[in-house]
């Protein structure tokens, strides 16, 4: 029996040994490789959608600090703000002690994120392009917050509704799109952007697709060549009914002249995080209802 407890021990020690020294590894947005002992125990998050996302994975206690503007949940706009996306406050960073931060690749200050890495803080750079995409982050913020079990069961449930969409609705009529980011200047998205994902899986064609910035600026002469069957928008609720109306002067297009210029909520839209799905299907409905209407001849 004493050896019995004996042999126990040493194994029961050798597998805690082998937990601890057992590094996370993970290929970020930007392709470099974060490494952690152990999944992070303070962490600052310096966009709206990771913190969200910390959030999804019951891994909020974690959080040590984020910029200005995280709305959602309601909760995280009581912890300890750090900056915003223009600038950073790198003396409260290194008081923190956070021992990983969460950037946006494409929104995030990148020169003080670079002097943040020189001091040694380990930064993770988040900017998923498509669903696989919004995947796989959100199983690698699993891995290093310790929460994976969370992780798959989101994943799990994103996967069966992006197929459901995909099979309710990518094989119909293509309706053409035009995604508005701003107004002044007009700028849309291109076929990088997790976005024209979801115009593809509801069945739309982004008409700027194929522009090579991934947030292109554009003059109202290639919209009116382009002549979009819907106008998208991201806003906020107290732009909902009154962003269209610039749009009134172009009456010539379709999208202006049959009123199918159509609002999506920023906050839900313009994130990616497992609510994206819900704007998806919102968007999805609506292009399905211009797609059962007679087109209009080009």
């Amino acid at each position: 029996m004493y050896y019995f407890r004996l042999y126990s021990t040493v194994i029961l020690l050798l597998l805690s040994c082998t937990h601890s020294w057992a590094a996370i590894t993970v290929t970020d947005s930007a392709g470099q490789q974060v490494v952690l002992q152990q999944p992070a125990q303070r962490i600052i998050s310096l966009s709206s959608h990771l913190t969200e996302n910390i959030y999804a994975l019951g891994a909020q206690h974690l959080l040590i600090g984020r910029i200005g503007f995280n709305d959602y949940p309601p909760e995280a706009e009581t912890l300890p703000t750090v900056g915003d996306f223009t600038q950073l406050d790198l003396e409260k960073i290194i008081q923190l002690q956070p021992d990983l931060i969460l950037a946006w690749h494409s929104g995030s200050p990148k020169k003080q994120l670079e002097k943040l890495q020189q001091l040694g803080f380990k930064v993770y750079f988040s900017e998923p392009q498509t669903f696989a995409g919004l995947i796989n982050e959100l199983n690698q913020l699993g891995q290093l917050t310790g929460t994976q079990t969370a992780a798959q069961l989101i994943s799990h449930n994103l996967t069966k509704q992006i197929n459901s969409l995909a099979q309710q609705y990518s094989h119909l009529r293509p309706v053409s799109i035009f995604y508005q980011v701003e107004s002044r200047p007009l700028m849309t998205l291109n076929k990088d952007h997790l976005i024209n994902e979801a115009i593809e899986l509801c069945g739309g064609v982004n008409v700027f697709a194929q522009l090579p910035a991934l947030v292109p600026v554009l003059n109202h002469e290639a919209l009116i060549k382009a002549n979009p069957e819907i106008i998208f928008a991201g806003v906020p609720p107290e732009k909902t009914n009154t962003w269209q109306q610039e749009w009134y002067k172009f009456k010539y297009l379709q999208a202006v002249e049959k009123k199918q210029l159509f609002s999506l909520p920023a906050s839900i839209i313009s994130r990616p995080t497992p609510r994206f799905i819900q704007a998806t299907q919102q968007m999805c409905t609506l292009i399905d209802q211009v797609r059962n209407l007679e087109p209009t001849q080009i």
